[in-house]
């Protein structure tokens, strides 16, 4: 699926991704691709902050046998589970793997309690969460209750007494980046 262009840097070390949608779950591929190039292409998302940026290559492309370096799969609870073994995601989290990022669609539709009905923000920070890990970042906690999480925090579980934040860029005091 191909993610509709946006801007995005000019500059920076590239990496290449491509999108898929596990077939069979009726899935508006549109809708996917729309909010998930906007999360991965936001000036305060990565691209910004580690100074990468990101190229897709398109399905026409990888069925011709251009290999991205991020394959990002949008998949079913029972596909995150195998895909994500042998880390236990119960079919309630993502994942990234050496192979693939992958984001769970029962996640992608439902958000979880902690971004309170906020769906397009829990949404970015799956992305921001997952391509993070990718890009070689680990998991950080909450610098103090109250604080706004780092998005490398593991929020789909909880805040540990911080607001939820979906973005690798910081906010200021007002809360916006």
């Amino acid at each position: 699926m191909t993610v509709p262009e946006t801007t995005t840097v000019k500059t920076g070390r590239v990496v290449t991704y491509s999108l898929q949608i596990e077939g069979g779950m009726h899935a508006d591929t549109a809708d996917v691709a729309k909010a998930f190039g906007s999360a991965l292409l936001d000036r305060r998302g990565w691209q910004g902050v580690d100074q990468v940026r990101f190229v897709q290559v398109t399905p026409h492309q990888v069925a011709k046998g251009t290999k991205p370096q991020m394959r990002v799969l949008v998949a079913s609870p029972k596909e995150v589970n195998k895909l994500c073994a042998p880390l236990p995601t119960h079919g309630d989290t993502s994942c990234d793997t050496s192979a693939h990022v992958v984001l769970n669609y029962k996640l992608w539709m439902k958000g979880v309690v902690y971004f309170k009905g906020q769906l397009g923000t829990y949404r970015e920070y799956m992305v921001n969460h997952e391509v993070g890990h990718a890009l070689g970042h680990g998991h950080q906690l909450c610098s103090k209750k109250g604080a706004y999480a780092p998005v490398m925090q593991q929020q789909t579980l909880g805040l540990q007494g911080c607001k939820a934040w979906p973005w690798p860029k910081r906010p200021n005091a007002a809360g916006k980046a």
